[in-house]
């Protein structure tokens, strides 16, 4: 039987990863595994050249944050990501999860971490888009099922509805 030693949870802390790594925990307690946790997150440099007018007013809140904690955005940002992921690792993982926090393009930094940290498996979610949506955004999940160096285990939307191609 395959033995899976170190298992890797990516989340991007939404509502729908917390179904994911309750899942992952579960997981981890029959495998018997390690398990890290990884954040990617955009950085600031990408929010700036952002023209929505949502990116701009998220990233003045975080910069003014960031100037009164005396932090650079990034640092800011990742201090804020490591103490949501130490909650999560406290939750489900009985607080032993490593935790990591990446800047970039997540199924990047998912597969070049899957790959540095030889691990034996990946457990990620998925929004479950279709159609133009899916054209359009993409899907994490699918380009990690695809580029990743080790097995990826994508768990479904709780109300997912599957449809005929």
């Amino acid at each position: 039987m395959l033995e899976i030693k170190k298992m890797l949870v990516p989340t991007d802390l939404s509502d729908r990863a917390n179904e994911v790594t309750a899942y992952a925990g579960e997981l981890a307690k029959l495998l018997q595994c390690e398990v890290s946790l990884l954040t990617v997150y955009t950085p600031a440099e990408s929010l700036e050249n952002n023209v929505h007018p949502a990116a701009e007013i998220a990233l003045s809140y975080i910069e003014e944050q960031a100037k009164q904690r005396g932090l650079s955005v990034r640092e800011y940002l990742e201090a804020d990501i490591r103490k949501e992921l130490a909650q999560i690792s406290q939750k489900y993982f009985d607080g032993k999860a490593t935790i990591h926090v990446q800047p970039g393009k997540p199924f990047v930094e998912i597969c070049r971490l899957a790959r540095e940290g030889a691990f034996d498996l990946i457990v990620m979610g998925t929004h479950g888009r279709t159609g133009l949506s899916h054209v359009l955004i993409g899907s994490v999940a699918e380009h990690v099922v695809r580029k990743a160096p080790c097995s990826v285990y994508v768990v479904k939307p709780k109300d997912f509805k599957f449809e005929l191609p």
